[in-house]
C-alpha cells in the first residue's frame, strides 16, 4: 500500500545553473515508491496486490502500467484531486533531487484499502511516506493493526530523510508507528536520522542498523552503489 506517482524525470549534463536556462532530457513515467516496489516484487515473479490512489484522470493508465509488470492493482480514482507527481532532477553524478506534490495520494482512506486485501497476504509492505501526512498515516496504521491481528509480517522503507526529521513527524514517533515491523529498510541518511547518529559519510551503517534492531525484526542499511549492510 502506498503512493503512486506521475514522475517527471529531468536529467541533467551538468550542474544546474540558477537563474539562467538548462538544458535536459525531460520523460515522464510512472512512478511512486510504493508502486515501484510493487513492480520490482511482481518482476521477479511473486504474487503482488497494490493498493493507493490515483487521480481520475489517469488511474486507468496506472492500473494498466501496474498489471503490465504482473501487478493486481486496486486503485481508487480520485475525482477532486489529480494523480501526485513529483520532478525528479538527476544530476550527472546520478544523484537525484525530488520536488513532490503528492496529490491524490494524500486522500487515502480506509475504503480504498480494506482489511479483506489481508485475507490471503504472506506479507504487507509499507514505505514511509505513508505515516507522513494525517490521511494516510491513519490508513497505515490500521492496516498495521489489521496484519498484527492476523499474524501477517510487515515490512517497512522509511523513504525519505528528510520527512523523518520534519518537525511535524520526528525519529521517535515513526520509529513508534512502525515498531515491530519483521525487516526495515533505511538507507544511510534515514538511518542516521533515525538513530541520531551523526551524519554520512561519518555515521557507521553496522552500528546504525545494530541499533535500529531494537526495533525491528532485521534492519537492511542501503549503501547506494556499495551495496547493503
Amino acid at each position: 500500500m502506498g503512493d503512486v506517482i506521475n514522475d517527471v524525470l529531468v536529467q541533467a549534463p551538468w550542474p544546474l545553473a540558477l537563474g539562467d536556462d538548462n538544458p535536459a532530457v525531460i520523460r515522464s513515467r510512472p512512478g511512486g515508491s510504493a508502486a515501484n516496489q510493487a513492480a520490482w516484487l511482481a518482476e521477479l515473479g511473486m504474487d503482488v496486490v497494490f493498493a493507493g490512489r490515483a487521480g481520475a484522470r489517469d488511474a486507468e493508465f496506472h492500473r494498466r502500467e501496474l498489471a503490465r509488470f504482473g501487478v493486481e492493482p486496486r486503485l481508487a480514482a480520485d475525482e477532486s484531486a489529480p494523480t501526485g507527481t513529483i520532478v525528479v532532477l538527476v544530476g550527472p553524478d546520478g544523484e537525484r533531487t525530488m520536488i513532490t506534490d503528492r496529490g491524490a495520494n494524500l486522500r487515502l482512506g480506509p475504503a480504498d484499502v480494506p482489511a479483506a486485501l489481508l485475507d490471503d497476504a504472506a506479507l504487507l509492505h509499507l514505505t514511509g511516506y505513508s505515516f507522513f501526512e494525517p490521511g494516510p498515516r491513519a490508513v497505515a496504521r490500521g492496516l498495521l493493526a489489521e496484519a498484527a491481528r492476523r499474524g501477517v509480517p510487515v515490512t517497512v522503507d522509511p523513504g525519505s530523510a528528510a520527512f523523518l526529521a520534519a518537525p511535524s513527524i520526528g525519529p521517535a514517533a515513526f520509529l513508534g508507528w512502525t515498531r515491530g515491523a519483521a525487516v526495515c529498510f533505511p538507507n544511510v541518511d534515514e538511518a542516521a536520522v533515525l538513530t541520531g547518529a551523526n551524519p554520512p559519510p561519518a555515521a557507521d551503517p553496522a552500528a546504525m542498523a545494530a541499533v535500529l534492531t531494537g526495533y525491528y525484526g532485521a534492519v537492511v542499511v542501503k549503501l547506494g552503489a556499495d551495496g547493503a549492510v
